[in-house]
């Protein structure tokens, strides 16, 4: 079939079609999938895995996290739900938004749960210390945010985090604390003997 440009109604449907392109290209509307090895107690390898499914859609950005022992059973999944801005991001639990974690500055923030008991043991402190080059597992990321974080309250944990320019988790190292030491790094690919399992 031909369309004749020519025509006044051929033109008004060949930038209607235009318009409707670019608007829809200008969405973002994302999903990607990352793995990570999890050490702990100082192990060489790894004995834990995660899957981190990730939606980005306009300003909200979703994790879905997957967590596998080191028998390669799958174990429990955790949601997490964010909105983006210019500087970081703010939790979303129900119909409660609050800052989780922000750029602008070197102040600290501090996400909490209504629940005060959560709070002892879940809730949340990130202190921006700036922008580092970071070499995670032979892939060097220009720029990644690090940040200090603490988890918990009276049993708390302190850790180094590293982020991508998506917020995305690129490493995270113990540094003191109520848990075990760990270490989580980004890798390529899970080992092969845990891409059947997954589900």
């Amino acid at each position: 079939m031909m369309i004749n440009l020519r025509s006044r109604s051929s033109i008004k449907i060949t930038l209607g079609l235009i318009v409707c392109f670019s608007f829809f290209s200008c969405q973002k509307n994302e999903r990607h999938e990352y793995f990570y090895s999890m050490k702990y107690n100082n192990e060489t390898e790894a004995s834990r895995y995660q899957v981190l499914s990730v939606k980005i859609k306009d300003d909200s950005i979703s994790f879905e996290r997957k967590y596998y022992g080191d028998s390669l059973n799958y174990k429990y999944s955790r949601y997490d739900y964010f909105l983006l801005f210019e500087g970081g991001l703010e939790k979303v639990e129900g119909n409660i938004r609050a800052p989780y974690l922000d750029i602008r500055n070197r102040d600290c923030v501090t996400y909490t749960y209504e629940d005060p008991a959560l709070n002892d043991m879940l809730s949340s402190e990130l202190c921006f210390l700036g922008r580092e080059n970071i070499e995670v597992n032979g892939v060097v990321f220009k720029e990644a945010f690090k940040f200090l974080k603490t988890i918990g309250i009276t049993h708390s944990t302190e850790s180094i985090i590293y982020f991508d320019n998506n917020f995305i988790p690129l490493y995270e190292a113990y540094v003191s604390g109520y848990r075990e030491p760990f270490l989580m790094e980004r890798i390529d690919q899970l080992p092969l003997a845990l891409t059947c399992p997954l589900r």
